[in-house]
């Protein structure tokens, strides 16, 4: 955003100002009846509020010169498509000290080429001027600082819209790391079971090895015990 002019000055200026009389007031009021504002729906890229004054004032003696700036997700989607870094104004509001030369420079100039030398840069960009009757600079200013109301309303949304999405964020990273850990947990245990169930059946299995050792040799023992019995009684016949 960029104004200029002498309101605009004596404003940014700090000095202390005194009362204005009655009679004074009532000649500022005047004056201010008087004057006509012109509006730029756009503006060349890059023009500055120097080289409107200085085009514009041909036409007649200008005042303030109001230039809105493009936002910031506009600079950025240019400066990702390799655009220049300078500041780009997209819209104007220029305010004339006579009204009449307000209205002359809008049908003058609307829908028609800026014209001057053949070389220069704005040779054949097209006037886009609307005279706006009845139109005070105050509504513009009042409007303006609606614009920086809404603005920050807009931009607080956003920023809280960001840290819900953080805090989702994170809560779904804390919900992952949780279920990750007891599926750890889970497998942790049955690999624990499974070398469990494995020795067991290993010690039921040598205890079957072992019985059966154990007939064995018992069976080889009963063996030479008839065979004695045998051989005695056989004797005794």
């Amino acid at each position: 955003m960029v104004e200029e002019g002498e309101g605009a000055d004596n404003e940014k200026g700090g000095a202390v100002l005194k009362p204005l009389s009655k009679k004074r007031v009532e000649r500022f009021k005047k004056e201010q009846s008087r004057r006509g504002i012109v509006y730029l729906s756009r503006l060349p890229p890059f023009f500055k509020p120097n080289k409107i004054r200085s085009l514009l004032g041909e036409v007649g003696r200008i005042d303030r010169v109001y230039l809105r700036a493009e936002s910031e997700e506009e600079r950025s989607s240019r400066l990702r498509g390799g655009g220049s870094r300078r500041v780009n104004f997209k819209e104007g509001w220029v305010e004339f000290y006579d009204k009449r030369d307000a209205r002359r420079a809008a049908v003058l100039l609307n829908n028609k080429a800026v014209g001057g030398r053949k070389r220069n840069y704005y040779h054949d960009d097209v006037w886009s001027i609307r005279y706006l009757k009845g139109f005070k600079w105050t509504d513009l200013t009042d409007e303006a600082a609606a614009d920086r109301r809404t603005h920050d309303i807009r931009l607080r949304h956003d920023i809280s819209e960001a840290r819900k999405e953080r805090d989702e964020f994170l809560d779904r990273i804390d919900q992952a790391q949780a279920i990750k850990a007891m599926e750890s947990r889970k497998a942790s245990r049955t690999e624990s079971e499974d070398k469990t169930s494995v020795k067991v059946v290993r010690k039921f299995q040598q205890n079957v090895a072992r019985r059966e050792n154990d007939e064995a040799r018992e069976g080889s023992d009963e063996e030479p015990e008839q065979e004695i019995l045998a051989k005695i009684f056989g004797k005794k016949r």
